[in-house]
């Protein structure tokens, strides 16, 4: 029988919206789950990403865009590679600039960060220059028309990601990050392999590690310690929270009838 993360939860407090468990082996605060936990992310609440760390969230269904976004990071890889002159003119770099791609996910236990014990993830690769390792290299898709909606003439880098990416570049001792952003037009995300990216859709935006990340990872930490330590999340969201309470819902019914 497979493992049911659900069997964690020892309360459901419907009143006071929140859940008590118990959990021998949280995982790791990685890029994508700090703009959650601080609130600022579009995808996912401070509750969501405590189940996830607790390990009874549960994987949302595949879409376009999560379709889309991994089958154009290879492509975007190999075209930051070709592309490499223009990125180390960005970058300042003298001597020879590479890209390093990331150890193989299933061969490093989806993490990267062995050492660390709070933090972790996954890269998308590295600018290296002489082979040494400069600047993360961060890959992101976006719809081409919210891009040019949300960042205007003045193209910048939605907060949620620079707190992904700078998580990653401070883990890995660095002060620089590469974003390389694939604009998608809404016919890409049918056959998202078979785009080709140009000069005209894709987007290198330099940045350097967010003055704010010591203070983010920090809080990052605080709020592990009072939630997941403890065993209780923060409280639910009746309608951000909405497709996942169905689902802890279901497996808290589920066991009571045995």
């Amino acid at each position: 029988m497979a493992f049911d993360g659900r069997n964690n939860i020892i309360e459901m407090h419907e009143d006071e919206r929140y859940i008590e468990f118990d959990t021998w082996a949280p995982k790791k605060i990685t890029g994508h789950r700090i703009g959650g936990i601080l609130g600022v992310s579009r995808f996912k609440t401070p509750f969501a990403v405590a189940c996830e760390i607790a390990g009874f969230g549960y994987e949302e269904p595949s879409n376009k865009y999560i379709v889309a976004g991994n089958a154009i990071e290879p492509i975007m890889r190999d075209y930051v590679r070709k592309q490499i002159s223009t990125v180390a003119s960005m970058l300042d770099l003298d001597g020879v600039a590479g890209v390093e791609d990331p150890a193989p996910p299933e061969r490093c236990g989806y993490d990267h960060f062995h050492t660390e014990k709070l933090f972790g993830g996954l890269v998308d690769g590295y600018i290296t220059q002489n082979g040494k390792r400069v600047a993360v290299l961060e890959i992101k898709t976006m719809n081409r028309s919210r891009w040019e909606e949300e960042m205007g003439d003045v193209p910048d880098v939605p907060i949620e990601y620079l707190m992904q990416a700078g998580l990653y570049t401070k883990l890995s001792g660095l002060d620089k990050m590469v974003f390389a952003i694939a604009l998608l037009e809404e016919e890409d995300y049918r056959v998202p392999d078979k785009w080709e990216p140009t000069d005209d859709n894709v987007v290198y935006i330099i940045r350097g590690v967010p003055d704010e990340m010591d203070s983010w990872m920090s809080q990052c930490k605080a709020w592990f310690d009072e939630y997941i330590k403890t065993g209780y999340t923060p409280d639910w969201d009746d309608e951000k929270d909405a497709d996942l309470l169905k689902y802890l819902r279901a497996g808290i019914k589920k066991q009571k009838k045995r």
